[in-house]
């Protein structure tokens, strides 16, 4: 699934977290970057969008680079015994986090 991660959607959640550092903003020249977090629910949400009869109980991320405003990302999932693989790359192919979901139902 992909997504585009918006400056406006990096505000409101900066605003709704209360997570105001600089880096989240936009400077001269230059895109702000994406709270890892918002990344996180963002990969959760689609996962739940693909399998509303499911739900996460528990997840792991490691963020690996830095997603930058006006940037689309997609995310890919592979059930495993283990839990719910996810990486999400970005818009060039890099891989800017990956991790786990535990999901019942």
């Amino acid at each position: 699934m992909r997504m585009k991660v918006t400056q406006a959607a990096i505000d409101r959640f900066a605003a709704a977290s209360e997570d105001h550092a600089a880096l989240h903003k936009p400077k001269e020249n230059k895109r702000s970057i994406a709270h890892g977090m918002y990344i996180m629910g963002a990969a959760l949400s689609m996962y739940t969008k693909l399998q509303p009869k499911r739900w996460i109980r528990c997840y792991e991320m490691q963020f690996v680079s830095p997603v930058y405003a006006e940037t689309e990302i997609c995310m890919v999932y592979n059930e495993t015994q283990s839990g719910i693989e996810v990486i999400v790359t970005s818009e060039y192919g890099e891989t800017v986090a990956r991790g786990v979901f535990y999901a019942e139902g």
